[in-house]
């Protein structure tokens, strides 16, 4: 459990803890505490978190906590919730890249730059998903659907690619 107390000034700092703990995969369980499951590489990175906030010039402090079984089952089912949240965006994002081929597709719109533009969507995507799949510490209810959905994002892609290519060397 991290409780610290944020610097007033620069707001950037605050900001920086927030994005610190969301990607560290923590949990806000109060405003200024949040809980991460115990494991030696979150349990190091939550202390070198506590650090830098500690040399921001504000107040960290670090607790291994225990809870009742009920407790837990509640924590558990935060943390999934909360990936699940991040999974919807993931999935949206998914669709977006998905239609985004299958209208250029429809309109035959086979172009080099067109590759360029989704291959950087589909980067973006594949690597939140990695991102977000190391902060699913429960297997999330999306899960498997988002693995699924950026496999297809994947496969779309090189279909669409081999198709750019296929026709570009009828050309010359």
């Amino acid at each position: 459990m991290l409780v610290y107390r944020a610097p007033v000034e620069p707001s950037t700092a605050r900001v920086r803890v927030w994005r610190k703990v969301r990607e560290l995969g923590g949990l806000y369980i109060q405003q200024a505490v949040s809980v991460f499951p115990a494991g030696p590489e979150v349990e190091r990175a939550v202390v070198r978190l506590s650090e830098e906030i500690r040399e921001m010039g504000a107040e960290s402090f670090l607790f291994l906590a225990t809870a009742s079984p009920s407790e837990t089952a509640e924590i558990i089912e935060r943390f999934r919730a909360q990936i699940d949240q991040e999974y919807r965006e993931l999935l949206e994002q998914c669709r977006g890249l998905l239609e985004e081929l299958a209208t250029e597709t429809r309109r035959g719109k086979f172009t080099f730059a067109e590759i360029e533009e989704n291959e950087g969507d589909l980067a973006y995507i594949e690597r939140w998903a990695e991102k977000a799949r190391a902060r699913d510490f429960f297997t999330g209810a999306l899960h498997d659907e988002v693995v699924r959905n950026v496999e297809e994002c994947r496969a779309r892609m090189e279909e669409f690619e081999a198709e750019v290519f296929r026709r570009h060397s009828h050309e010359h």
